[in-house]
């Protein structure tokens, strides 16, 4: 597994590591007085687009993402983007 570390145009770190038959992309989305409400996850194009929703607004955030997507969650705050090889 290799893991390597990039930021979101507004400055979210996104994790990703390399397995032989995918890669695993991991944004935070936790923080923040009001929490996360609501978390949603869309892809278009090789680009991830996450929506936030806490109490008090919305948030979107993308981040480029190479392949096809296999899968997608949210979970205690973290998204996670799977991405075949």
């Amino acid at each position: 597994m290799t893991q390597r570390h990039r930021q979101t145009g507004d400055g979210r770190l996104v994790r990703q590591y390399d397995y032989p038959d995918r890669s695993v992309f991991a944004v935070d989305v936790t923080g923040g007085e009001d929490g996360v409400g609501s978390v949603s996850v869309d892809t278009v194009d090789g680009t991830a687009i996450v929506v936030v929703e806490t109490a008090a607004d919305s948030e979107t955030f993308e981040f480029e993402v190479p392949g096809e997507v296999t899968e997608t969650t949210a979970n205690n705050g973290v998204v996670t983007v799977e991405v075949a090889r």
